[in-house]
């Protein structure tokens, strides 16, 4: 079903209105064991249950809607793939109507749990497995639920470009020499099939390893040179600008212990 597929935060925990994020650029595989949230997908309100699998697609803009009572027990995985995935919507699923996904969904959360790289965002040994488990689980999903992806290969092979080279000088002129297609058509293929535009895509990717990094410990100096920026003062501002807050809040070196999503 994919080509490629990387996690890059998951594990489970308690989060209340304290979130530090409160939208995500990533898919999301979201499941509540105890508790409610309500969301705004792409300006619709959802409000999710408790003991449903959810999936967001990277391609709609979400954002958590917080009260001062909420208090949500969940499990989630946020991870890229190639062939991208690509939704209207969300997707609900009951796992308890469906025996087969419940049971893969279980050991998957279960292994998300015991290996979980929250809230530091560090791979660990384990990381591969619980991807293979997490391909098995989006593939069993798609075979009630059909997952919908990008089938157009230049679109892929440009945000394969994207996540091998984000850390270099991404010029739309390279991206249209890896998809041979002209500049104004290439730009609108692109954001008619991903939701966003190609800049507005790369400031994302960017931007999401770079949370990665900093919780990890790097310093500002080096996230910002793995993400293609030539200075912390210009990658600390357009962080801020991205996230609403400062990278150093998300740094272990400060002390943050509830960090994350």
């Amino acid at each position: 079903m994919f080509d490629y597929l990387t996690t890059n935060h998951y594990g489970r925990c308690v989060k209340n209105n304290d979130w530090y994020l409160k939208s995500f650029g990533v898919n999301r595989i979201h499941y509540i064991h105890q508790g409610h949230l309500s969301i705004m997908l792409d300006n619709t309100r959802y409000d999710l249950q408790p003991q449903r699998i959810y999936l967001f697609p990277q391609n709609l803009k979400l954002e958590l809607l917080l009260t001062e009572d909420t208090e949500v027990d969940h499990t989630f995985f946020d991870f890229f793939t190639l062939p991208a995935i690509r939704m209207d919507t969300l997707m609900e699923i009951d796992p308890k109507e469906h025996p087969v996904i419940e049971k893969a969904a279980q050991i998957l959360f279960d292994l998300a749990e015991q290996y979980q790289t929250y809230p530091s965002m560090q791979r660990n040994e384990y990381s591969d497995l619980v991807e293979s488990y997490l391909r098995n689980l989006l593939t069993l999903m798609d075979k009630t639920f059909p997952i919908p992806l990008i089938t157009d290969a230049r679109i892929n092979a440009a945000l394969d470009y994207i996540h091998k080279h984000y850390s270099e000088e991404l010029t739309l002129e390279t991206l249209t020499e890896v998809t041979n297609l002209e500049m104004n058509y290439f730009i609108r293929l692109f954001k008619q099939t991903v939701n966003m535009t190609p800049y507005q895509y790369i400031k994302k990717y960017r931007f999401n390893v770079a949370l990665s990094m900093m919780k990890q410990g790097h310093s500002m100096g080096e996230t910002a040179l793995a993400i293609g920026y030539s200075d912390a003062v210009s990658f600390s501002h357009g962080f801020k600008k991205y996230f609403g807050k400062a990278p150093s809040e998300f740094s272990p070196r400060k002390g943050l212990k509830k960090g994350g999503f």
